[in-house]
C-alpha cells in the first residue's frame, strides 16, 4: 500500500536513521496476507502503522543496536576501510525499509548503509511489544 510520503517524510523530521520516503523502491509499506494486492487499509491499520514508525523513530538508536549483533560486522560484504569496528557500523546503520505485518502484528525492517555494505542488508523483524524477533545479514 502507498502510504502518505508527505506524513512519513514529518514524522521521520530529518532523521538520520532513516532512509527518504521519496527514495526508490518504495521502503514504507504494509504487508498483509489478508490483502495480497495491498490495496487501501482500514484508517486503524494505516494509523497503527504511523504509531509504530513514530515510536521507531523515537527509539531508532535502542531498536537498531537490540538487532545489531557484532558478527555482521564480520561478514564478507562489510567494506572495513570504511568502517573500522562494530560498534561503528551499529552506530552508522539505517532503517531502509519500514514494513508492517498487520496480520502478524510484526515490524520488519532492511537495515543497511549503502557506503560500507552497498547491495546488502540486515534483515530485521519485531514483535509488538518490539521484541526481536530475528536479525540476520545478507
Amino acid at each position: 500500500m502507498n502510504l502518505d510520503k508527505q506524513t512519513i517524510s514529518g514524522m521521520i523530521g530529518g532523521n538520520r536513521r532513516f532512509i527518504s520516503p521519496f527514495d526508490e523502491p518504495e521502503s514504507y509499506t504494509i504487508l498483509d496476507g489478508e490483502n495480497p494486492l495491498n490495496e487501501d487499509f482500514d484508517i486503524e491499520i494505516v494509523n497503527r502503522y504511523y504509531e509504530r514508525l513514530r515510536y521507531a523513530v523515537m527509539h531508532a538508536d535502542s531498536l537498531i543496536r537490540d538487532a545489531f549483533d557484532d558478527r555482521f560486522y564480520d561478514a564478507y560484504f562489510v567494506n572495513k576501510e570504511i568502517v573500522h569496528s562494530a560498534a561503528q557500523m551499529c552506530s552508522e546503520l539505517i532503517f531502509e525499509s519500514f514494513v508492517m505485518y498487520p496480520d502478524h502484528q510484526t515490524i520488519g525492517a532492511c537495515l543497511s548503509n549503502r557506503s560500507f555494505m552497498p547491495g546488502h542488508f540486515i534483515d530485521a523483524a519485531w514483535d509488538a511489544e518490539w521484541r526481536v524477533l530475528s536479525a540476520w545479514s545478507c
